[in-house]
């Protein structure tokens, strides 16, 4: 089967951001399946008051707002609600152009808890496109109602990523969702430090 960037064009090999200049104030995004909670997440991580309804396509632009964590700034963009990066419609291409533009330290994928499996399709897209990827399920607590259990280990185990259980309406996991996101932007800034050092480095003794 092809992969999600093979049908792009581009390799198969995961796409890492290329160097880029420091900034300042570092930016995650959240994607997501429509109607998996994802503004509601958006409105906890910002305390701002991002429109949310229960329509396919409701997020069109492009809303961001400041997570303040631990004496740091973070700017969360919450990006369309979509099932696909296949950018079969404008929520798909403006999700997609935003993940691999490479603008963003780290990409939330927010899922239901309730109907995990049709959400993993997303993730695993995103996926091939950078591994700077925290996996949030929300509406636990419906999950929970329905009972239907989610193992975050095994999750975590076999896609690689962190992975924090959320029921946003109510604050459940956010706490543990900031902290995830803060970790991912600390450890991708360090990296990226690094690369430039290595870079200046090998500058200072080329011939």
């Amino acid at each position: 089967m092809r992969s999600f960037l093979s049908i792009l064009g581009h390799s198969s090999e995961r796409k890492r951001c290329p160097d880029q200049p420091e900034r300042k104030v570092p930016v995650v995004a959240l994607a997501g399946n429509p109607n998996t909670g994802k503004s509601t997440v958006f409105n906890a991580l910002t305390g701002l008051r991002q429109h949310t309804g229960n329509w396919p396509g409701k997020t069109v632009g492009l809303a961001s707002g400041p997570l303040r964590i631990s004496g740091s700034t973070i700017v969360v963009v919450d990006l369309p609600g979509t099932y696909s990066l296949l950018a079969a419609s404008e929520e798909e291409r403006i999700a997609r152009d935003f993940i691999c533009s490479g603008t963003a330290s780290a990409i939330v994928v927010v899922v239901d808890a309730t109907c995990l499996e049709r959400n993993l399709n997303l993730v695993l897209q995103v996926l091939e496109i950078t591994d700077s990827v925290i996996l949030c399920v929300n509406l636990v607590d419906e999950a929970r109602r329905k009972g239907i259990h989610v193992d975050k280990a095994v999750l975590s185990r076999e896609l690689g990523v962190p992975v924090v259980l959320t029921a946003a309406r109510s604050g459940e996991g956010l706490d543990q969702l900031k902290n995830a996101i803060l970790h991912s932007v600390n450890r991708g800034e360090s990296a990226a430090a690094k690369r430039s050092a290595l870079t200046r480095v090998k500058e200072a003794m080329s011939p």
